[in-house]
């Protein structure tokens, strides 16, 4: 069973905790803030304890809310980095 994860918001600033698996992205999609979109300038991965493939779709998903502007991923540890690389998406997540 996976570890509750966590999403925190403060002035453009989400930071994503705990663990992003396919168990408990769905409780994350609720946590999104309703109004970020309009000035999350970085989203803060480092507190992710365990990730599975749902991370990465998870970050997308932020993305696309956040569209066209960019947030900046930071911190995202070398196994979700290698996932990003194998499904081709690291130059959505690191443009």
């Amino acid at each position: 069973m996976s570890k509750q994860a966590d999403l925190t918001y403060k002035e453009g600033l989400l930071t994503i905790s705990g663990d992003v698996t396919f168990d408990t992205v769905v409780d994350l999609h609720k946590q999104l803030p309703k109004h970020f979109d309009e000035d999350l300038d970085t989203i803060d991965c480092q507190g992710i304890d365990h990730a599975d493939s749902s991370a990465i779709s998870f970050l997308l998903a932020i993305l696309r809310i956040c569209k066209p502007q960019q947030p900046t991923v930071i911190n995202l540890n070398p196994s979700l980095s290698t996932l990003a690389k194998l499904y081709g998406v690291d130059p959505i997540l690191f443009p």
